[in-house]
């Protein structure tokens, strides 16, 4: 390898974002972007959008409500390389501080839109997001961390995060393949790469659950409310077919008998006072009926099914 060769490679690194791309498990950057960037064949240049913006803009504010929230202190730290591998980087957002109780720790700061926001509460941490926190900690040594996210409109959350040694072990064995089998030799990747290892989940409000008793309960509670829909609408049209023909023959009580009776009339509408505004009135020797407000006339379908006789 020239000294040039040499030169170019020790300018490009792994980081946290690429490591979540190398795995497929960025929603937004794929390992082929990451092997474009690191080979030469783009520049890599990222044009800063609004949001983007926003989110360096709102970084250092997320940082102090995290310190504010949480009581720990936190300070810049520069970039690290992993101490074996120097290809594989992480520039961390913020390092917090050793406690009595808690060594040093990992944070990483994102400030989404509103909707991600919703949804990270809702879901917990996207696979990504603990990716990155997952391999800032391989890269640091470190035994925990923190993701922090906040939203100017949703407010503020955050997740500790415990290192999982063996994720942590199985992502850097994957980086290193990446680098030595497509990177070096400039040999690219496919253009998809499906997910091969278990990420570690991050819970948010809701718990995901996905096994055949769980299926079961909910597929039961759907088909229930299926029948039941069904069966409040048959009810309707065989009150309404009943009604009908009770309004045929003019009958207010219909019964068949052993079997059935059906009453289907006009009702008037209730009166009532309050104890103290009759009492009033009557000591005033006011006529009570002129101030009784009578509810609405009302027609009402009772239906009774008859026990049945034994022969």
């Amino acid at each position: 390898m020239t000294a040039k060769s040499k030169a170019w490679l020790k300018a490009r690194k792994i980081g946290g974002s690429s490591a979540a791309a190398i795995i497929g498990a960025h929603p937004y950057k794929t390992a082929y972007e990451v092997w474009e960037r690191l080979t030469g064949a783009t520049t890599g240049e990222i044009k800063m959008n609004l949001a983007m913006k926003m989110g360096v803009l709102l970084e250092p504010v997320a940082a102090d409500l995290y310190v504010e929230e949480t009581g720990r202190k936190v300070r810049n730290r520069k970039q690290r390389s992993h101490p074996d591998y120097p290809f594989i980087t992480g520039n961390i957002d913020r390092e917090i501080l050793s406690q009595v109780d808690k060594p040093a720790g990992i944070l990483e700061i994102k400030c989404p839109t509103i909707h991600t926001m919703a949804k990270v509460k809702r879901e917990g941490l996207r696979d990504d997001m603990v990716v990155q926190l997952q391999h800032y900690m391989g890269v640091y040594g470190y035994e925990w961390g923190s993701f922090a996210l906040f939203n100017q409109d949703a407010g503020f959350i955050y997740f500790d995060v415990e290192a999982d040694q063996d994720f942590i072990s199985t992502l850097i064995e994957k980086e290193i393949e990446f680098w030595e089998n497509h990177v070096v030799p400039k040999i690219p990747p496919p253009q998809e790469v499906e997910e091969e290892i278990d990420i570690p989940r991050v819970e948010g409000a809701l718990i995901m659950v996905d096994d055949a008793e769980w299926r079961e309960a909910a597929t039961n509670l759907q088909e229930a409310r299926a029948l039941k829909k069904t069966a409040a609408e048959l009810e309707l049209t065989a009150k309404e077919k009943i009604q009908e023909l009770m309004a045929e023959q003019g009958a207010n009580a219909v019964e068949i008998p052993s079997f059935a009776r059906f009453y289907y009339k006009n009702y008037d509408g209730n009166t009532a006072w309050k104890p103290t505004a009759a009492a009033i009135a009557l000591a005033a020797e006011l006529n009570v009926d002129d101030y009784i407000v009578k509810g609405k006339e009302s027609r009402r379908f009772l239906p009774y099914f008859l026990k049945q006789l034994e022969d």
